[in-house]
This record gives structure tokens, sequence and C-alpha cells, in this order.
């Protein structure tokens, strides 16, 4: 099963993003779960380890930016396990961006 994610965000006039944290994998059983067999979600050691690197380039000092959670873009970490796109990330200046950003935001389509 191979599924496309994007995700779009921008700041304010004024701000410009700073990528965080980035994690294309499962890192519990319950996250992006529902409809999902039991087998895919036993795996919660499962992490991409370049996920930040791509995330990083497309996003960081930007004030608008766009994501794909695709194999294209992040090596396969656990094959057989259902896995999702968790970024969290902070604007500079702090104050253009919603509070919630420093929270990772996950993306549910992913791949198997």
């Amino acid at each position: 099963m191979f599924l496309v994610q994007s995700y779009r965000n921008q700041t304010k006039p004024d701000g410009r993003l700073q990528i965080n944290t980035a994690n294309y994998g499962r890192t519990d059983k319950t996250t992006c779960s529902e409809g999902r067999p039991y087998e895919q979600l036993q795996n919660t050691n499962c992490s991409s380890p370049n996920a930040l690197v791509p995330v990083s380039k497309s996003c960081n000092r930007m004030e608008s930016w766009e994501v794909f959670a695709t194999h294209t873009v992040f090596t396969d970490p656990c094959i057989g396990t259902y896995k999702y796109l968790a970024i969290s990330y902070f604007c500079v200046p702090p104050a253009e961006c919603p509070l919630t950003s420093l929270l990772p935001t996950h993306f549910c389509s992913g791949s198997v």
C-alpha cells in the first residue's frame, strides 16, 4: 500500500519556520491507528534516521511550506508497520506562529 500525504502551513507575513523535530515511522500504538490492522501497529521503535533532513530543507526559513510523506522522500524504517510523519516547529520571531506549533503535528497517511 502506498499513500501520499502532503501538509501545508503558513506563518504570518514576517515569520519564518524552523523545524524542531521530524520523524517518519511509528512511536506509539494509538497515533494514526484508526482502521489499521493490529499487526501494523505493534512496532513502536520505528524511526527513519533521515527524516529531519528533507523536512528541514523544505521548510526552514520559509513563510510557507509543504511536506510529502512518501518513500521517495523518507527511507522505510520498518517494513510492515504503518508509518506516519510527525513534525514540530517554531517560528522566528516566535509571535508569528500559532502557540501549538511546538506540539508534534501528525500526518496519518503513510505506508506499510
